[in-house]
């Protein structure tokens, strides 16, 4: 029974880690988010940690954002930089 628990645990481990490696130029366009008016030039990295660039939501200029994806419980971060200000966020998705 302990062996069943361990394969369980491993092929568990595979499905966050295959998750968490996705990559974010794919994850938003299975979204489709730039048909809900994001549009940037550029999306690079892992859903895990990635970044934009030259992100705009609805014509708002968003700059350069960087978005990390922390911990088991889906604490997200982002980073949004433009020009001279920076704003950064912290939120909680349980």
């Amino acid at each position: 029974m302990r062996g069943f628990g361990l394969v369980v645990l491993f092929f568990v481990s595979l499905v966050v880690a295959a998750i968490a490696m996705f990559p974010l130029s794919q994850a938003l366009n299975l979204m489709g988010a730039k048909s809900k008016g994001l549009a940037y030039e550029r999306a690079y990295g892992t859903i895990w940690s990635g970044a934009l660039d030259q992100a705009n939501y609805i014509g708002q200029p968003l700059g350069r954002v960087i978005g990390r994806l922390l911990g088991a419980l889906g604490r997200a971060r982002g980073r949004f930089l433009s020009g001279s200000w920076a704003l950064v966020g912290s939120s909680w998705a349980l």
